[in-house]
């Protein structure tokens, strides 16, 4: 397993600093590496991801990563996990693309 594990206790902090002081510039995109999205659907249970957008206590805004069951349920408990480490764009825009350009 990879180093992308949140708590849930910083998830809800981070989220709810998204929703109560929205960014004057919200990203255009996040960079979130293959381990951490493979983390958060390791599993057997987990049948899909839930992104929620957040800023972490630096200002950063990130993506949190939660696994989703069958019926549609965020996956919170002890069992599974919340992953992070997504990195936003700007600055974090790599090449040129032409989905970024609009």
């Amino acid at each position: 397993m990879s180093d992308f594990k949140i708590t849930l206790e910083e998830a809800l902090k981070w989220i709810k600093n998204w929703r109560t002081n929205l960014p004057q510039e919200p990203a255009k995109a996040h960079l979130i590496q293959k381990q951490a999205l493979l983390d958060v659907m390791a599993p057997d249970d987990v049948v899909a991801v839930r992104a929620y957008m957040a800023i972490d206590d630096k200002g950063v805004q990130k993506v949190i990563l939660v696994g989703v069951d069958a019926n549609g349920q965020d996956l919170t408990d002890d069992n599974h996990i919340l992953v992070d480490k997504s990195y936003p764009c700007p600055p974090d825009c790599g090449v040129e693309s032409v989905l970024l350009n609009l």
